[in-house]
């Protein structure tokens, strides 16, 4: 299972939990969310466009696609 997020800390150190990070995941349909503290080698960064990923989060996966854009195919 994977789980679409925000990072909004890269460190918090200063919360005393070093090698950690804060990422938000919003809720579908709504502004509310959890905010998760997870060791940063959990954390995969994904190649895709931020507003496109919050657009698909909140609409329940029916709004804009947050997959990255694909190549075209070569010519034939």
């Amino acid at each position: 299972m994977y789980l679409l997020g925000f990072v909004t800390a890269e460190t918090l150190g200063n919360l005393g939990r070093p090698g950690e990070v804060a990422v938000y995941v919003p809720f579908s349909y709504s502004v509310a969310g959890h905010i998760l503290i997870l060791p940063s080698e959990r954390v995969e960064v994904l190649a895709a466009d931020a507003a496109d990923t919050m657009a698909f989060i909140v609409s329940g996966g029916v709004g804009r696609s947050a997959r990255p854009a694909r190549s075209p195919a070569p010519p034939a």
